[in-house]
This record gives C-alpha cells, structure tokens and sequence, in this order.
C-alpha cells in the first residue's frame, strides 16, 4: 500500500454520500482479479481517495496492472502541457 499525500492543495470525490474533500490517494496492488467464473485475470491497482480526517474514503476504483502505463503516459501529458 502506498499513501500519496497532496502537497499543497485539497481537491474534491464524489462518493456514496455526496462530495468530500480529498487530501491525497492510496493506491494498492491486488495479485489477481477474480472473474465471476472463476478464473484469475491479471492483477489490478485500487485507488482510494482520503479524507481531510486523514480517513480513506468510502469510495474506490481499480485499473488493471496491464493498462497503467497508458493511464501514466496520458498523466505525464497533463503535467507536460497545462494551458489544456
């Protein structure tokens, strides 16, 4: 598990209760992703927003090992080239 703290800014989630400030992410890697019939796909990586108590939001998504370098590449554009 890895905690990402934001360094200077709050943002915003939307979650199950409505909309909470968020002050940073934690990520975790799961080996394996079980499908509904029982086979083991490839492993995933779970974002979870925290709050700004210092609690991990009830609000989380997970993205497939295989596709986090195209999810980086496009991050690394947003950082590259602000005026979008």
């Amino acid at each position: 598990m890895i905690q990402v703290k934001f360094s200077k800014r709050i943002t915003h989630f939307l979650g199950r209760n409505g909309y909470g400030k968020c002050t940073g992410i934690e990520l975790h890697k799961t080996s394996y992703n079980p499908e509904a019939d029982g086979t083991k796909q490839g492993g995933t990586v779970w974002f979870t927003p925290y709050t700004s108590k210092g609690q991990p939001a009830r609000c989380e998504f997970s993205v497939p090992i295989e596709d986090i370098p195209e999810i980086i590449k496009n991050l690394k554009f947003y950082v590259d080239n602000e005026e979008i």
